[in-house]
């Protein structure tokens, strides 16, 4: 009566991709928690993404939180659907790494969309705005150690920019 079709491997891993993205919003370790805070800024000359990861180990580290650098992951998953988002993207450069504490505070790094000349870290609060408030002005003040850090509008999110290497601290 009906014809069964089978879906296309292109299709099964979109759906599987479709379906981790839903999994994490809807079931991640934040409870519906919204961005109170997103910084955006291009890497000097030298860095590029490798210190970005090593930095927000190190404040992982440091705050005893969970950190997952899950690029390679991200950047294989998103290489192979239809959409093709980051086709000129250097696997390397690709950044998809979140840290975060069982009470919800998150800190979530990643360059989609964007150049591999820059990046995008958000803030989630969880259970306690003030301590993740404090939290996010402390990673801040360290990443403005090493970049030109600017705030972004939380409700509009980051957009490309452009990045010249004499806009950034050397």
């Amino acid at each position: 009566m009906y014809e069964i079709m089978r879906p296309s491997i292109i299709t099964n891993k979109y759906l599987a991709l479709v379906g981790i993205s839903l999994s994490l919003v809807l079931f991640g370790c934040v409870p519906a928690k919204k961005t109170f805070r997103v910084v955006q800024f291009c890497f000097t000359k030298e860095d590029k993404a490798s210190v970005l990861r090593e930095t927000l180990k190190q404040i992982a580290n440091n705050e005893h939180m969970i950190f997952r650098d899950v690029s390679g992951d991200s950047f294989d998953q998103i290489k192979q659907t239809e959409v093709g988002l980051e086709r000129n993207k250097n696997r390397s450069e690709f950044i998809s790494i979140f840290s975060y504490l069982d009470e919800g505070m998150t800190l979530g790094a990643s360059n989609l969309g964007l150049g591999d000349d820059q990046v995008a870290v958000s803030f989630i609060a969880g259970k306690n705005q003030s301590n993740a408030v404090l939290f996010a002005d402390a990673v801040v003040l360290q990443l403005k150690q090493k970049w030109v850090v600017k705030d972004i509008n939380p409700n509009s999110g980051a957009l490309p920019m452009t990045c010249s290497f004499s806009a950034t601290k050397n």
